[in-house]
């Protein structure tokens, strides 16, 4: 699905070079964002927990809107809890799994302690 996309960023198409160019993509995907965050505006952001957005989409984007003091618009609300229907009725098919990649366990803790550090993911 990614190939063309790493193709044009001109990613290997396979092998280890293609999982060190994951993991670069992904520690960049979490430390420039932070980095902006931590550089920016107290409360001029917010940081989301994957989970809970995918759990509680109308929620969770209330919750933005309340913090920016943005007003939804009645349509607005309506397509965020239909969003949160169609989240609640959802299993997804995919098992991801670090050694398909390419990746090792131990490498990839190191490599993203800080990011693990600081939402106290659970590496066990």
């Amino acid at each position: 699905m990614m190939e063309f996309s790493w193709q044009v960023m001109g990613a290997p198409s396979q092998g280890p070079e293609l999982s060190e160019f994951l993991v670069r993509m992904a520690l960049y995907w979490y430390s420039h964002p932070l980095e902006l965050a931590d550089n920016a505006p107290p409360g001029s952001y917010v940081i989301l927990n994957y989970d809970e957005m995918v759990r509680e989409p109308a929620a969770t984007v209330t919750d933005i809107y309340q913090r920016f003091d943005s007003d939804r618009t009645p349509s607005f609300i309506n397509q965020l809890n239909e969003a949160t229907e169609r989240a609640r009725n959802y299993q997804s098919r995919h098992v991801h799994d670090l050694e398909s990649l390419g990746l090792n366990r131990a490498a990839t803790l190191e490599q993203f302690v800080d990011i693990f550090e600081r939402f106290s993911f659970n590496t066990v």
